[in-house]
């Protein structure tokens, strides 16, 4: 008897298979208050140095550095930063209450 041959599931299409989003899923995404934050309410509250806060937003330590420069360079953080501490925030502070 021949084997039938399948092909075999990839770990990438294992991991990446389409599911839908459980009730819990909804609730723990109700529950992650992303309400934008700034950058100087964030970091009164949070000690991070500027490359953790590029590692936290998903950006460049340059775009960071140009948060705090003044002049022609400077650039102030975009709602996805501020969401991004946002979120952060929301999720540290249930982790340390």
């Amino acid at each position: 008897m021949i084997p039938s041959i399948q092909p075999k599931k990839s770990v990438r299409t294992e991991i990446f298979s389409r599911r839908l989003p459980t009730l819990q899923c909804w609730q723990m995404w109700d529950r992650l208050d992303s309400k934008l934050i700034e950058l100087d309410e964030f970091l009164a509250y949070w000690q991070l140095s500027r490359a953790e806060l590029a590692r936290l937003c998903h950006c460049s330590l340059d775009t960071v550095d140009r948060w705090f420069v003044k002049g022609k360079r400077y650039r102030p953080p975009t709602e996805v930063h501020k969401r991004f501490l946002g979120q952060a925030h929301a999720l540290w502070s249930k982790a340390t209450s």
